[in-house]
This record gives structure tokens, C-alpha cells and sequence, in this order.
């Protein structure tokens, strides 16, 4: 960990905390009243993602891959445990991480290029959303989503430790930028995930 590294980080922390309150917030959402909502949190989700973790389908070998160039992964060397978390990450949600690539490329380019179909919910699952890309049917559900964030959470809280570490070491543990990146316990996420409130407190989070 380096000067380097730390002044990188603030806006994936950002963006991961904002990707956290987001799925939370979708866990509590009433389907059938607040679907056009739940597309909205859904569709900004689903473009995070792909910036947090940095994969794209390689046309040659027609799958998932990494380019090691990419996002946070130019300092593997300096955070050696980065690129085996992230290939354990997109070992173990493929299948979603395909779809989420699918939907989002055709968002992206057309916003319509993604047509919601239709939206569910039930007590196993919290919530499913299915899409038509061009004469595919996409269903991504809330345990797919939470899978996907609890190995993102367990990694940047990893990177956040390093940080904490770096700071002491150079005496800058006071300082408002160290002090920021510090703050958040990423774990805490995965605690309401894990728990039976997580509906209730998704609730909460909706606006008066």
C-alpha cells in the first residue's frame, strides 16, 4: 500500500457504499407498487457493477475475463490478494455477471435497448427484475445481487485494513482524506444482508 494506491481508492469506497444502500434499498421496496422505483435503483446498480469489478467478455475465447489493466487491478502487485478475490468473485457469480454485462451494454448504448418486462418478489427471494435484450429474456434476482456484493464488501474491507495500516505507519491517521476512507466498515453491509430485518430495513431507507 502506497500514496499511489490511497489517493485512488475514494471513489470505488464511494461508489461501493452508494451500490450497498442501493441494494438494501431494493430488498425493502414493495414490487407491486413501487416497480418503476425498483427498475431505476435496478438499472443504477447494474451499471456500477462492471466499474467495480472489472471484467468484459473476451469475443475470441467468448467468455468472461479480466483486463489486468484495469480498475484497481494495475496494483495487484502491490495488493497481491486483488486479483485472486476477484477471480474467486467472477468464478462464483458467472452467470450473473454475464447477464448484468448483457443488460448493461444495451442500457448503456440505448436506454431502451433494455426493455423491463416485468418484476417479482417473495420471501426466498426479495426481489427479481426480467429484461428483454433483443430476443433474450434476462431475470437477475436479490440473491444473485447479494452474492455478487458480499465478496465485493469482503475484498474492499481487505483494502480499507490496508489503508488503516498505511496511515499509521506515515502518521496520517488524522487526516480528513484517511479518516474518510476509513470510516465505513464494509462487513456491516453483509451483517444486514445475513439478517431477517434486511426487508425492514430496506423499508426505512425508502422516503417518507
Amino acid at each position: 500500500m502506497g500514496i499511489v494506491i490511497a489517493n485512488a481508492l475514494s471513489g470505488y469506497l464511494e461508489t461501493l457504499y452508494e451500490m450497498n444502500q442501493r441494494l438494501v434499498g431494493l430488498c425493502g421496496i414493495d414490487i407491486m407498487k413501487d416497480s418503476i422505483m425498483g427498475e431505476k435503483m435496478l438499472l443504477d446498480l447494474i451499471q456500477d457493477i462492471p466499474r467495480m469489478i472489472p471484467y468484459s467478455y473476451n469475443r475470441k475465447i467468448k467468455a468472461l475475463k479480466y483486463n489486468k489493466k484495469d480498475g484497481l487491478l494495475e496494483f495487484t502487485e502491490e495488493l497481491p490478494y486483488l486479483s485472486m478475490d476477484y477471480d474467486d468473485i467472477l468464478h462464483n457469480n458467472y452467470e450473473f455477471l454475464d447477464k448484468i454485462r448483457k443488460i448493461r451494454n444495451k442500457y448503456e448504448h440505448k436506454m431502451h435497448g433494455a426493455e423491463y418486462c416485468s418484476s417479482g418478489g417473495g420471501t426466498m427471494i426479495l426481489f427479481e427484475f426480467t429484461f428483454k435484450v433483443e430476443d433474450e429474456f434476462i431475470t437477475v434476482t436479490s440473491v444473485e445481487f447479494i452474492s455478487t456484493m458480499k465478496m465485493l464488501n469482503s475484498l474492499f474491507d481487505k483494502i480499507v485494513a490496508d489503508v488503516r495500516q498505511y496511515a499509521q505507519d506515515v502518521g496520517k491517521m488524522d487526516y480528513p482524506y484517511y479518516q474518510k476512507l476509513c470510516k465505513h466498515d464494509f462487513r456491516d453491509f453483509n451483517n444486514v444482508y445475513d439478517s431477517d430485518l434486511i426487508k425492514t430495513i430496506g423499508r426505512i431507507l425508502k422516503g417518507y
